[in-house]
């Protein structure tokens, strides 16, 4: 269960991610602040963008955005709605 104050590793190793990287591809912060601009600050330590997650069974070399707490959540599910 995510704890206030964790680091991201913490927070990730929580979740399973076994290849992440806390630096977000460019053109989706882009997205983010256009879709939601009041919440970019919000992005560190709450999001981390996965390329390998044995837990769900997702390897790419693209990666996705994973969220690690539940802000980061919050983000994800706003975004997608957002761009549906």
């Amino acid at each position: 269960m995510y704890k206030e104050g964790m680091t991201v590793k913490e927070a990730a190793d929580m979740k399973g991610l076994n290849s992440y990287d806390t630096a977000l591809p460019q053109a989706w912060v882009d997205t983010v602040c256009k879709v939601l601009p009041d919440n970019l600050s919000n992005l560190m330590g709450n999001v981390v963008w996965c390329y390998r997650w044995e837990a769900v069974d997702f390897d790419d070399i693209w990666g996705r955005p994973v969220a690690i707490s539940p802000h980061g959540e919050l983000i994800i599910g706003w975004l997608a709605a957002a761009l549906k």
